[in-house]
């Protein structure tokens, strides 16, 4: 019998792209063996799908917290490699999932089909650096991070023994397969687990409040809702998620007062999908930056929620977010060079009502296209034969 290995030694497999994709391998093949190697067993496993976890002990002496990662990773990366090593045979399929999978890539003698699956750009298109990585600029992370994006890119190189390669949007894919000469298919950020009837969330909206859910860095913009919120139009915004580290909090709430913007703290995927359900916010904000190639060509899952909910987006003019606002006409741009005033005109002269049935449009046509391009993938995971 086939056995299907989903290779994610460091990660949460409960990601939105990944239990899609887990899913979906599940109704529609009932005759292969499932094994996913992931860093703990999820919170709602799958009946069908054996889970090895590689993360085997609980580490609480160390001299500084980078042993304990340094030593995590190892351990983590060295069983998942021995036990694909020990393993596969003829015939077995490995989906090698971010850096961490490739990382795992064993040597075999077996003739086994190679996917992999990158859930962010590889390091070779957006190398590691103090800014990106959440880190303060300085000398030492500097020389930190050049042999450690050494290090991510010699990893790398097994893409080059890939099959094909899958990424989550047409943006990623397309400066992925350019660079490294693979076909790439696409799984997008969608969540299984979004209500798929938009008609369902009719809440009534309050176009002067706007909501952002994620992390609250450089990276998301977050001066960006600051110079929003000092509006003298009413208009609010309410943020939720963690912050990157304790400076951008510190430095964050610090500058709250006299705007509109209000932090209501870290919540779970379920309170945030309860709240945008129950709440009336009218806008779901987008801002991202385009310092850094993940976020420039980033299309996360809140975006397909905001729309699911039948809220028009606000969002910076990234290329995936742009392309998708301009063809559905559900959201507002922000362009580089509008102040914060221009923007509050736009919100304020916008159809509402058109945009917010738009939106509900747009989420259906989108969750169309992802199950179509997720069929496809399975499809050839199963009945092609490169």
């Amino acid at each position: 019998m086939r056995t299907v290995y989903i290779s994610f030694p460091i990660g949460n497999p409960e990601l939105a792209p990944i239990k899609r994709l887990l899913n979906k391998i599940v109704r529609v093949n009932t005759n292969d063996n499932i094994v996913v190697l992931s860093e703990k067993e999820p919170v709602h496993p799958i009946k069908t799908i054996r889970y090895e976890t590689t993360l085997k002990k609980n580490r609480t002496r160390y001299i500084h917290i980078y042993q304990k990662i340094i030593g995590d990773y190892l351990e983590q990366i060295s069983f998942a490699k021995k036990y694909l090593k020990t393993h596969l045979k003829d015939g077995d399929i490995v989906i090698h999932i971010n850096i961490s999978g490739l990382a795992a890539f064993p040597k075999t003698k077996a003739k086994i089909k190679n996917i992999a699956f990158q859930l962010e750009l590889p390091f070779t298109l957006n190398p590691l650096n103090p800014e990106n990585a959440g880190r303060q600029t300085s000398f030492f992370y500097t020389l930190f991070y050049k042999p450690l994006n050494g290090y991510l890119r010699q990893k790398e190189k097994v893409l080059s023994k890939m099959d094909w390669l899958i990424l989550s949007n047409p943006e990623r894919a397309e400066i992925t397969q350019k660079h490294f000469k693979k076909d790439c298919m696409i799984i997008d950020n969608l969540s299984c687990g979004t209500n798929s009837n938009p008609s369902d969330n009719a809440t009534v909206k309050d176009r002067k409040k706007l909501i952002y859910n994620g992390s609250i860095s450089p990276l998301r913009n977050c001066e960006k809702m600051i110079e929003l919120g000092k509006n003298k139009s009413n208009y609010t915004i309410d943020c939720f998620g963690p912050f990157r580290n304790d400076k951008i909090r510190e430095a964050f709430l610090s500058k709250l007062k006299n705007t509109h913007v209000y932090y209501g703290g870290l919540k779970s995927h379920s309170e945030m999908m309860a709240i945008l359900g129950e709440g009336n916010f009218g806008w779901g904000i987008l801002f991202y930056s385009k310092n850094e190639e993940n976020h420039r060509l980033c299309a996360p899952l809140k975006l397909y929620e905001f729309l699911c909910f039948g809220m028009p987006v606000v969002c910076t003019t990234n290329p995936p977010l742009k392309r998708i606002v301009e063809h559905y006409d559900c959201g507002i741009l922000w362009h580089e060079g509008e102040s914060p005033q221009d923007l509050i005109r736009k919100l304020a002269a916008a159809d509402y009502t058109a945009l917010a049935k738009n939106a509900s449009t747009a989420y259906l046509e989108l969750k169309r296209i992802s199950e179509e391009r997720l069929e496809s993938v399975v499809s050839r995971l199963f009945l092609s034969k490169d």
